[in-house]
């Protein structure tokens, strides 16, 4: 089972989640994939660490960051956690950004806890592996 014609000669085995089971990884991407196609009425970005997911769903605006980890994003007792923050929601307000798509319950804490209020943004989950959220709200204050 392949991805997208782009990755048809890759073994895909990843460390995570799926490692017993990548043709269900496969699925699930597939489906993100999918879903994300259907929606593109709103600008978004995607915080995952299937760094292609952007290209493969011709998503014409970057996530501010490639990596989401805590060497790249400053925790709350960070000297630059504000500049950083600031930065962060100054990007995604510039290009009208209304959905981010995560990958993983991480993602989803890193966005709630450090960038955003829980009460402004709507989450669902779209399938196991990936999820939407809604920051509208949060830019309204």
């Amino acid at each position: 089972m392949s991805l997208d014609k782009n990755f048809k000669n890759l073994q895909w085995i990843t460390p995570f989640y799926f490692i017993n089971n990548p043709s269900e990884e496969i699925r699930q991407l597939k489906l993100s994939i999918e879903y994300i196609k259907k929606n593109l009425n709103n600008n978004f970005i995607i915080i995952s660490d299937y760094l292609f997911l952007s290209s493969i769903v011709n998503s014409n605006i970057a996530s501010p960051l490639k990596f989401y980890d805590s060497v790249s994003v400053p925790n709350l007792k960070n000297p630059f956690y504000n500049y950083y923050k600031n930065f962060f929601i100054a990007k995604l307000k510039k290009n009208n950004v209304v959905i981010v798509y995560t990958t993983s319950e991480y993602y989803n804490n890193i966005l709630i806890s450090i960038f955003f209020d829980k009460k402004c943004i709507i989450s669902r989950k779209i399938n196991s592996i990936l999820y939407e959220h809604n920051i509208k709200e949060c830019f309204l204050k």
